[in-house]
């Protein structure tokens, strides 16, 4: 099966309009789709990353939250937390950072997973309540204009409030 078809999602392209400058994401009738081996080789390297990681490995047992919606990505982080034996803590995508700040202080993840449409919510939980020790934003394109204004503003946020985290992406994760 290593050459089949595991996952798809919506194919998207970046489309920049001539008057303001700005790109944004524009889905398209297609879908792209990942290979079994293609998914396992990311899961392994997200596992390996986070299994290795110098200052906050992560071992069977720990906790990872995850905030965002179903996609390849965050496929790839629910197998690669099975493969660690990590526990997943879903976090309610519809619930406000006020219902996520008490589970993230009582669980104590070792990384909070979001994806980049709920990166605002989590970073308002964070500033909360107790903080994991690495925050990974997942489905994130640089190219979509106002997907990179929401990671700059989490950043700066996370920066002015004395926060020793930084936000990495999914993808610098699995390089």
């Amino acid at each position: 099966y290593i050459d089949r078809p595991a996952l798809g999602q919506r194919a998207r392209e970046v489309i920049t309009d001539p008057a303001t400058g700005g790109s944004s994401l524009s889905f398209l009738s297609q879908f792209n789709t990942i290979t079994y081996g293609q998914l396992w080789a990311r899961v392994r390297a997200i596992a390996c990353d986070w299994h290795h990681h110098h200052e906050h490995p992560v071992h069977a047992g720990d906790f990872v939250c995850v905030l965002g919606f179903a996609s390849i990505d965050y496929t790839a982080i629910e197998l690669a937390c099975i493969h660690l034996g990590a526990v997943v803590v879903p976090l309610q995508t519809s619930a406000p950072a006020t219902q996520h700040a008490p589970i993230l202080a009582e669980t104590q993840p070792r990384i909070l997973a979001v994806g980049i449409d709920y990166l605002q919510a989590a970073v308002e939980a964070l500033l909360d309540g107790a903080a994991p020790e690495r925050l990974i934003v997942f489905d994130y394109e640089p190219r979509d204009h106002s997907q990179r204004a929401a990671y700059e503003a989490a950043s700066r946020q996370l920066s002015d409030a004395g926060s020793p985290l930084r936000i990495e992406t999914i993808d610098e994760v699995v390089e």
